[in-house]
């Protein structure tokens, strides 16, 4: 007779789980940071004066956030409107008040709106750049802040693509094309020059002033009465 020999039970191994259709997998939301709150600020503002450093610089190291949601932070907890690059790409500047040098210098511009002019800033916590900025026009200014990266592009943008149309008027002067004269000073020679003789408004159209001005022109212009 054959003998029945009983074999060990082998463990057959589970079957394969079907996929999931893209529907049904959950993506875990990214973890969002806590808003700046007035103690988050208030602990960076006294680190700041004890350090001897800026409190925008303080936040861009405890605050875990990217720069562009730092700004739009600060901007919220501050109460400050919030420029994004995409919205700043689209505001034109105000070069006669704020030169680009000194928009470079200071992190800041001063750009045209449909209220009139807004000063966008990269660090709302300098008091004295704002008394500085408020110096610089008669209008009363509205505040925003952007990201520093962002507010330093658009001010080289602009600066560069105003340098391109110096470069073509002066072309145009010294091969004749254009008349010489203060009438064909360009806008950033303009916005940057603080000489009296560039800073002398037109004359008003009178058969005294129909010759080129020179600088002492311009000078008895300024004490001559009209």
């Amino acid at each position: 007779m054959n003998a029945v020999v009983s074999l060990p039970h082998v463990a057959q191994p589970p079957p394969d789980e079907p996929a999931k259709a893209a529907s049904e997998v959950v993506v875990a939301p990214a973890r969002a940071h806590a808003p700046l709150d007035e103690a988050v600020i208030a602990r960076a503002v006294a680190e700041a004066a004890r350090a001897g450093r800026s409190t925008i610089d303080i936040l861009k190291e405890t605050s875990g956030l990217a720069p562009a949601e730092l700004a739009e932070a600060v901007a919220a907890a501050l109460d400050y409107r919030f420029v994004g690059g995409e919205e700043l790409s689209m505001l034109e500047p105000a070069f006669d008040i704020l030169p680009p040098s000194e928009a470079t210098r200071r992190f800041c511009a001063v750009v045209r709106s449909t209220n009139g002019y807004l000063a966008i800033v990269a660090d709302p916590f300098d008091l004295g750049l704002r008394s500085w900025l408020e110096t610089r026009t008669a209008d009363v200014l509205d505040w925003a802040v952007a990201a520093h990266h962002e507010l330093a592009n658009f001010i080289a943008r602009r600066a560069e693509a105003l340098r391109a149309i110096d470069s073509v008027l002066s072309q145009a002067e010294a091969q004749g094309i254009a008349s010489s004269g203060p009438d064909n000073l360009s806008y950033v020679s303009i916005s940057e020059d603080s000489s009296p003789i560039v800073r002398c408004a037109p004359a008003r159209a009178t058969s005294t002033w129909n010759r080129p001005r020179t600088a002492s022109t311009c000078a008895t212009a300024s004490t001559a009465s009209w």
